[in-house]
């Protein structure tokens, strides 16, 4: 997903996403959830607008309509199969997003204004994308005026749609405005040691923690910040490691709530260690190793470009200079 302008590989966004994706499961499983929900709150504050402001950096719109509706089609069609297929599951079982009784009206309800599970991301990835693409080909107008333009069509879906909420927007449209500004990426996220602390004074105080304040921005740079100061400390084979799972995020988004549901089944063993450090050890490289293996299943019989347009897994790439 890159603009008209090559714009090389950036190996600063593999890490930010494998580290932050890693985070998503963790704080999806059950027991740690309940272990840390102060860590949970802070986690949420960051992780998903960082890969909507992500998102909003690498959004192709440069390149025709052909090419970017090829784009959308790799976030509708996992979004539609995995969607119908979580608010199904969402009917049988006791989940905490349960239907108790699923019609017509509920399912389409749910499918396309009230998203249920963690798919709500793609969907507002569909809908903003769009938005993007749209007001960005009306070349007539400024750039600032475009994005005020994206901004009042947000404010007017978010009014139906739950997962396209203003601050939702504001997240994605930030990525837009850094791309916007050509200002490379690894120039305006930089690592500093003065991020941890920032990020521990602004994160403690439970009010900034809020979706849609200036404070929240604030933590997602601290948190990108420290996350790419942390991963300096690390040997060059985590670093790989971390890459890898930060270029395949895709898979380990659609296919880690299986694994995180059926990690549930093992909790009682670990009642022995009370900080849950096991338990998420284990169930973080279940989830992890589940997910990308199921994609491998998908790619090697070629399931994968028939249900989700694409394969998942990429070879890896330079770092851009």
């Amino acid at each position: 997903m890159q603009s008209a302008k090559k714009y090389n590989h950036i190996n600063e966004i593999d890490t930010i996403r494998g580290v932050f994706i890693l985070l998503m499961v963790a704080f999806h499983l059950v027991y740690i959830e309940q272990q840390y929900p102060y860590c949970k709150q802070i986690v949420y504050a960051f992780h998903m607008p960082s890969f909507l402001l992500i998102s909003g950096y690498l959004m192709s719109i440069h390149k025709g309509i052909r090419h970017f509706t090829r784009t959308i089609l790799l976030y509708a069609l996992p979004y539609f199969l995995i969607e119908s297929a979580y608010i199904a599951a969402a009917s049988l079982v006791p989940i905490h997003e349960h239907i108790k009784v699923l019609t017509i009206e509920v399912f389409t309800k749910t499918l396309f204004t009230h998203p249920i599970g963690p798919y709500w991301y793609l969907l507002s990835l569909i809908i903003f994308g769009t938005t993007y693409f749209c007001i960005f080909s009306i070349n007539r107008l400024s750039t600032l005026s475009r994005i005020i333009l994206c901004g009042i069509i947000i404010h007017i879906i978010s009014k139906h749609i739950t997962s396209c909420s203003l601050h939702n927007g504001l997240f994605f449209f930030c990525g837009v405005i850094l791309r916007q500004t050509k200002i490379p990426f690894q120039h305006f996220f930089q690592p500093s040691i003065l991020s941890p602390l920032a990020l521990l004074l602004i994160a403690t105080n439970q009010p900034n923690l809020r979706y849609g304040t200036i404070a929240q921005l604030l933590i997602a740079y601290l948190s990108i910040s420290t996350t790419l100061l942390l991963i300096k400390t690390c040997r060059p084979p985590l670093n790989r490691k971390i890459n890898f799972i930060g270029r395949n995020t895709l898979p380990i988004f659609l296919f880690s709530p299986i694994f995180t549901f059926a990690c549930k089944a093992f909790t009682s063993y670990f009642l022995f260690d009370p900080t849950g450090i096991l338990y998420l050890a284990l169930s973080l490289t279940l989830c992890t190793a589940g997910s990308l293996f199921i994609a491998h299943i998908l790619d090697t019989t070629h399931l994968s470009v028939i249900f989700f347009a694409n394969p998942f897994f990429k070879p890896s790439r330079k770092q851009d200079n």
